[in-house]
């Protein structure tokens, strides 16, 4: 190109485009990000879901049930060491 101080129709569709596809880079580098955010929330969101269903599927030992439990266990003792 020779150096003119004119702006032809070719130069402003260049400065145009290198506009757009610059503004597109940085806008897929923000929806990489919002994403990558998004993903970790979701992934600790999951892992506290998941804390929370295992410890509810724990049984309960207040009380009645963990005197079942330990009697339970005394009596497996005793059997082990009659033989």
């Amino acid at each position: 190109m020779k150096a003119t101080r004119s702006l032809s129709l070719q130069r402003v569709f260049l400065m145009f485009s290198t506009v757009v596809l610059v503004c597109m880079v940085l806008h897929s580098i923000c929806n990489i990000f919002i994403l990558a955010i998004a993903g970790g929330i979701i992934a600790g969101l999951c892992i506290v879901l998941l804390a929370i269903y295992r410890a509810l599927k724990v049984p309960s030992v207040c009380n009645k049930e963990y005197n079942n439990y330990l009697k339970k266990g005394q009596e497996e003792v005793k059997k082990i060491l009659e033989k």
